[in-house]
């Protein structure tokens, strides 16, 4: 639903919007796991979400992957989905520390922490895309 969802607001909206907006969202989703903790219906309103916001991101990240490797639109796909698992791996290295270390809180504090500087890190590199205005004519005389 999420990765349905996400195509059709790429196209709508372009992919930067919904990439910052993406990653914007899933800082506080990260943030509110103390409170998907409270109650099972919290936790399954959040874990829906939670994965709908997730898969939201993907069209507008292979989107953008696409625009900026035309000529070679396989090994850019191919290189987004290695840095996919990639950070997946140093997710599940640094979570697991967290934990040892900080308990549970520490997770969601590093998870939270490190989204807000991937959204930062996002604001300041991804710029939009600029329209070059048509230069005018020169004039013949």
């Amino acid at each position: 639903m999420g990765n349905l969802l996400g195509g059709r607001l790429t196209d709508a909206y372009g992919p930067r919007s919904m990439i910052i907006g993406g990653l914007a969202m899933a800082v506080v989703f990260v943030a509110l796991i103390p409170v998907a903790n409270l109650a099972l219906p919290a936790a399954l309103v959040w874990g829906f979400l939670w994965g709908a916001i997730g898969w939201m991101i993907a069209p507008a990240q292979q989107f953008r992957t696409v625009t900026a490797v035309p000529g070679n639109v396989s090994i850019g796909l191919g290189l987004l989905s290695s840095a996919q698992y990639l950070g997946l791996v140093v997710a599940g290295l640094a979570g697991g520390a967290a934990l040892e270390t900080y308990g549970r809180t520490g997770v969601v504090v590093l998870s939270a922490g490190l989204g807000l500087v991937a959204l930062i890190f996002t604001l300041v590199t991804y710029r939009p895309a600029r329209i070059l205005a048509a230069e005018p004519a020169p004039a013949s005389s």
